[in-house]
């Protein structure tokens, strides 16, 4: 199913994080939603096996972190109306927990839902993904959500 309307990506790239906070956040223009249609969160430099788990989350109030740069993946999609934020050093406050999902850090984690599961942001809402508890050691974190603003 294709999701209607300007398709944008927002990412990180080698961003040492050892502490359980939001590794990416978005929050939604006031008059339009969100829709995530993928994602992923990597490294690249260690090889260490390591289990860890990952938490899609709501907020009321964003988290207070570093301004993510937000590009159109299409030609002339424009400039986002959203907001993004990375690697958020102050929480915010978080109003719904998704069930953790668990990945291997060597191989990194990837959201690709089927139509049926895309995560959507209402109008002004804030939707991040973070850690489900404190890294098992430093990890330098790469990655990006992809979503679609709808109308």
């Amino acid at each position: 199913m294709q999701v209607y309307g300007k398709p944008y990506r927002v990412g990180l790239t080698n961003v040492s994080m050892s502490a359980l906070r939001t590794i990416l956040e978005i929050t939604a223009p006031s008059n339009r939603i969100c829709v995530v249609t993928d994602a992923e969160i990597t490294q690249l430099n260690s090889e260490t096996s390591t289990q860890e788990g990952l938490e899609w989350i709501r907020k009321s109030v964003a988290g207070t972190g570093t301004s993510g740069t937000i590009v159109g993946t299409q030609p002339n999609a424009g400039a986002s109306g959203s907001t993004a934020r990375y690697n958020c050093t102050a929480e915010g406050t978080v109003t719904d927990v998704f069930p953790a999902q668990g990945f291997n850090i060597v191989s990194g984690y990837r959201f690709q839902p089927l139509p049926t599961g895309f995560l959507v942001i209402p109008p002004s809402g804030i939707l991040g993904i973070r850690w489900q508890a404190a890294p098992e050691a430093a990890i330098d974190v790469c990655g990006w959500i992809e979503f679609v603003e709808v109308g």
